[in-house]
């Protein structure tokens, strides 16, 4: 966790996240404009595969950008969000970074479901209606308490 915390990491982290997101957002162009990962539900993520099988090398696309892109995403933006939680809680950081840590697991398991569903294994699209909600609910919340232990740690020091 300590090393998450050291200003270098966080900034690897911190560009890491900001270039996945560009590039997903990017390539994303190839699957028709739309992606899984913002389908909250089974029957949502069912009708964008369908939509998707008609666009040629929409599913293929969709595959190595879940793979690859959206893979590495939530390791760069859950270890940017947690290393900010460590290195600003002043008690149990662990503790300070754990939405975040279990928001980029949920993303990953998410992804792992998405990838099964794109090879024509969508019987495990049903869990998307709990993991897709939580990813997004534990990484705001997280972000939100990152921002605030930053702010805190920011005010603190002119307080004394």
């Amino acid at each position: 966790m300590a090393t998450l915390s050291r200003l270098p990491v966080l900034w690897c982290l911190g560009i890491a996240t900001l270039v996945l997101h560009a590039a997903i957002h990017w390539a994303k162009r190839f699957t028709g404009g739309q992606l899984l990962d913002l389908r909250w539900t089974a029957d949502g993520a069912r009708s964008l595969l369908a939509g998707m099988a008609t666009i040629p090398g929409a599913v293929d696309a969709h595959i190595w950008i879940t793979g690859a892109l959206d893979t590495a995403y939530p390791m760069a933006y859950g270890g940017l969000v947690a290393g900010l939680c460590v290195r600003y809680s002043t008690v149990r950081p662990a503790v300070a970074a754990a939405p975040a840590i279990l928001a980029a697991a949920c993303d990953l398991a998410e992804n792992a479901i998405q990838l099964l569903a794109l090879h024509g294994h969508a019987d495990l699209l049903p869990a998307k209606t709990l993991l897709t909600p939580a990813k997004f609910a534990l990484i705001t919340a997280a972000s939100a308490w990152a921002i605030g232990l930053w702010v805190t740690a920011m005010v603190r020091p002119a307080a004394r």
